[in-house]
């Protein structure tokens, strides 16, 4: 159980006057995240934090989606009032490292003893490294999961306890459930969501990537992408609908919908939506032996070029990364934690016991790798195309050949290779 807010805001309430009266000027640290829907935790953490730094004010600023914080601190970047630090969608934290924004922690991660005992797997620190330099340090992951509702899939045929392991499995069941009586739809993968995260997850899960490694060549349409595009088509023949991710959403915690494809972020929140209504189990996106598969979620970036800013936000990377911490984000929000320590605490053990759920996340840890961001200024707009070219294929408009043929020539000429 977390500690009593009213005592600890009596305790920082004190620190200030403490503060005040002996002359001294609080060190105010702005820091941003998304998406708001978390700002509860995000609050308790700059608590704590301030509890163990009562010289260090947190100025916390919500927004509602990670591209909506990147626009803000592109932003800040020209007006000169960029945060400390920004819990930056990992999609975008290459932006801020093209433009030699944020700052290098290789350093400071070397020359701090604490920081080494903090144990973040490779696979994670791996994630916030750009051409060779740590610009962002993963705190919250996601990964690319599968979500059943037990009931349905009982009344289909199905077993809970022995889930699909591959998509043919996957399609399959979702066809049988579309086929019960009454309002209910078979399954809905998620293909809308930011930076085509949904086409790099099949992508990456069978060994391929958008681009080579030079960057130079569009990879996505090879033969893994021609396979990730023709399985899209398979989702629409097996019966999803024609619908937008909330609606999907929507329809999942109401019981109508038996599968859907999302990322384990949603675990929080379906936790309480559904509250007891029905049972719905987990298992991961499938990924073939030698796969991968992207990590959604934020990273912290620092932005801070003043020293004394620096050392109070390096000290709030470290905190953020801390088992406690860590352990407050994965239980108030469905959030992998990225240090190791966390998941092992006997608080942790004794929550992933009772919420089984959100263990399953915690076995694909091994497989990720970053969410792959295209270069140069029209890299989202490529993103956006593979987005637009999933739901023609999805919807059946248009053939999974033509489509990614189509969105591979223009990203050629939006990324300057022709």
């Amino acid at each position: 159980m977390l500690p009593n807010k009213c005592a600890r805001r009596i305790a920082l309430t004190l620190a200030g006057i403490l503060a005040m009266g002996t002359g001294a000027a609080a060190l105010e640290l702005k820091i941003t995240y998304s998406p708001a829907n978390f700002s509860g935790m995000y609050q308790e953490l700059a608590s704590r934090f301030m509890e163990r730094h009562p010289d260090v004010r947190i100025k916390l600023a919500g927004f509602p989606t990670y591209a909506a914080l990147s626009e803000n601190t592109l932003r800040s970047a020209i007006t000169g009032g960029l945060p400390d630090v920004s819990f930056e969608g990992i999609n975008f934290v290459r932006r801020y490292a093209d433009r030699q924004l944020a700052i290098p922690l290789n350093d400071r991660m070397t020359r701090d003893a604490e920081w080494q005992g903090q144990e973040l797997p490779v696979s994670i620190q791996d994630i916030g490294t750009v051409n060779g330099d740590i610009v962002a340090v993963p705190f919250a992951i996601s990964t690319m999961n599968v979500f059943y509702n037990a009931d349905l899939v009982r009344q289909a045929g199905g077993d809970p306890s022995n889930l699909p392991t591959n998509w043919d499995e996957i399609v399959g069941l979702a066809e049988q459930i579309d086929a019960l009586s009454g309002d209910i739809s078979g399954m809905y993968f998620d293909y809308g969501a930011g930076s085509a995260l949904a086409f790099q997850s099949l992508v990456f899960s069978q060994g391929g990537s958008m681009m080579d490694e030079s960057e130079t060549q569009v990879a996505f349409a090879d033969q893994e992408g021609s396979w990730a595009m023709d399985l899209v088509r398979r989702f629409g023949e097996a019966g999803q609908l024609n619908m937008s991710r909330d609606q999907a959403r929507q329809m999942f915690v109401a019981g109508k919908l038996g599968i859907y494809q999302n990322t384990s972020s949603n675990m929080g929140n379906f936790d309480q939506q559904i509250s007891g209504t029905f049972e719905y189990v987990v298992g991961p996106v499938p990924v073939v032996e030698g796969g991968r598969s992207p990590a959604a979620g934020n990273a912290m970036v620092v932005f801070s070029s003043e020293p004394e800013q620096q050392e109070a936000a390096w000290d709030w990377v470290k905190f953020a990364t801390s088992p406690e911490a860590q352990s407050i984000m994965a239980m108030m929000t469905g959030y992998v934690p990225v240090n190791a320590r966390a998941a092992d605490t006997p608080q942790m053990r004794a929550f992933y016991e009772t919420h089984p759920n959100h263990a399953v996340p915690l076995s694909q840890i091994d497989t990720l790798t970053a969410w792959y961001a295209f270069p140069g200024e029209n890299g989202e707009r490529v993103a956006e195309d593979i987005v637009d070219a999933m739901e023609r294929v999805v919807n059946l408009r248009q053939s999974p050949d033509d489509a990614l043929n189509e969105v591979a020539a223009r990203a050629r000429r939006l990324l300057g290779l022709d």
